[in-house]
């Protein structure tokens, strides 16, 4: 059985008006609402949105459902290829499988891109497997959702579609007052070695960043089957602060231009048992804007609970 009970179409439109005046009953005159007055459309796009019963049994109560979803924002964002900031127009076709009583859902996010000097030109184009997809300054960040009491999955690209970092739970960003430099720091769990905890990872862009395979024996134990684990980014500087949304702001490193000058700040890593069997930090200088001051991309350290 297959019902498709409703259709509805979203249209986008950019309007154009002129700076016509009219006069009130004093004689005052003032800008014309442009709701009524000298409307004209310089674009209009629209999408169709749909809710589909897939597949069903009444006596169980268990049904498929695909949802097609379409809307649009409006953006101020920077290009991979054109590092100016302009407005955008993204139209998001959000598709969705799901079931009733399940709480896991298959979703896919497409977002077109188009510049609102040259609306007729799709200027990029975003297709992703996830649950939520923002879209900020220069980067887009995905989340999907942890499944029966996991952690979400995140991850931030670069407009280029290239992935800068990935983590669960949380990405910490690092920024820099008066400075086009910031940095990223996140941890990847990894469930199949039983000799590895994961991954942390520090990075400034796409083709700039560390990956420091975090190895223990911790997990052997049968008190730390899931282990949870905690990364922070500690200065000793006060003016140095923890913002909300996982952003600290480094004011000790103000008006810096070149990553060398990124010193006197230490990622912390903590992992911690359901039992708390420990709680012992793991800690990682960035001297010179590198970890440890080493050249190396891949690096292996080894966590040893006290």
């Amino acid at each position: 059985m297959k019902r498709l009970p409703y259709i509805t179409i979203c249209t986008f439109t950019i309007l154009g008006c002129s700076n016509i005046q009219n006069s009130d009953k004093n004689g005052n005159k003032g800008l014309s609402n442009p709701k009524v007055d000298s409307v004209k459309n310089v674009y209009a796009d629209s999408g169709q949105s749909s809710f589909s019963i897939l597949t069903g049994d009444s006596s169980t109560g268990g049904y498929d459902i695909k949802t097609v979803e379409t809307t649009y924002k409006v953006v101020f964002i920077a290009s991979h290829s054109d590092k100016n900031f302009k407005h955008y127009f993204a139209k998001y076709t959000t598709t969705s499988k799901t079931c009733t009583g399940c709480e896991e859902q298959q979703r896919n996010i497409h977002v077109e891109l188009g510049a609102f000097d040259n609306p007729q030109k799709t200027a990029f184009i975003i297709d992703r497997d996830c649950d939520d997809l923002t879209l900020d300054g220069m980067t887009y960040k995905t989340v999907k959702y942890g499944c029966c009491g996991a952690e979400d999955k995140l991850q931030i690209f670069d407009y280029g579609n290239k992935s800068i970092i990935e983590g669960d739970s949380k990405i910490i960003t690092g920024l820099i007052p008066n400075s086009s430099l910031k940095f990223y720091v996140a941890f990847k769990p990894d469930y199949k070695d039983t000799t590895t905890l994961g991954t942390l990872y520090y990075a400034y862009n796409s083709s700039d960043s560390y990956a420091i395979k975090i190895k223990s024996k911790l997990l052997s134990s049968e008190d730390c089957f899931i282990p949870s684990s905690n990364v922070i980014i500690y200065s000793a500087n006060s003016h140095d602060k923890l913002l909300e949304n996982n952003e600290y702001e480094f004011w000790s490193l103000n008006n810096i231009k070149t990553e060398d000058l990124i010193n006197n700040i230490t990622l912390k890593f903590s992992c911690a048992c359901y039992s708390d069997v420990s709680k012992d930090t793991l800690e990682i200088p960035i001297i010179n804007g590198k970890p440890f001051g080493k050249d190396e991309r891949q690096q292996v350290l080894t966590y040893t609970p006290k």
